[in-house]
């Protein structure tokens, strides 16, 4: 969302001067000048768009990642030390995105930490339901067995 707003901000900056330009009859070296002092507002715009879509590619794939795990996770095809490993590597890879990832204003964090902390909560919840079922599904074709 952070994204949004600056693409947003900046396309209405870039388009206000040209419509300022235009409205006022500005030669094309008058909007340059004018338009000269936005530019480097129009540059931080296109890096918070570019360095937020780097994240969530970045959060996309790990996604997949974490998926594709815990079904094997679920399926018991992991052992308990490839699993422990396997859930460091993920941890590590969280953090070097954390760390890496652009900054987003505080106004915005307030703004959306809640329902975002909500969905986080209601995936866990899920998760938890799916080893339980999980579990449950052992101990049946273990006693069936």
């Amino acid at each position: 969302r952070h994204s949004t707003i600056a693409l947003a901000t900046t396309n209405v900056l870039v388009a206000a001067t040209f419509v300022y330009a235009a409205a006022t009859g500005s030669t094309v070296l008058d909007y340059l000048l004018m338009f000269l002092p936005a530019i480097p507002a129009v540059i931080l715009g296109a890096e918070i768009v570019k360095g937020h879509r780097e994240a969530v590619t970045r959060l996309d794939e790990l996604h997949k990642v974490l998926c594709n795990f815990w079904g094997e996770a679920l399926s018991g095809d992991v052992t308990d030390e490839e699993c422990l490993n396997r859930s460091r590597a993920l941890q590590d890879q969280i953090f070097i995105g954390r760390k890496s990832n652009p900054l987003v204003p505080e106004i915005v964090y307030k703004r959306l930490r809640n329902p975002y902390e909500a969905d986080s909560w209601k995936s866990a919840e899920c998760m938890v339901q799916e080893a339980i079922e999980a579990r449950r599904q052992v101990a049946m074709n273990g006693i069936s067995a």
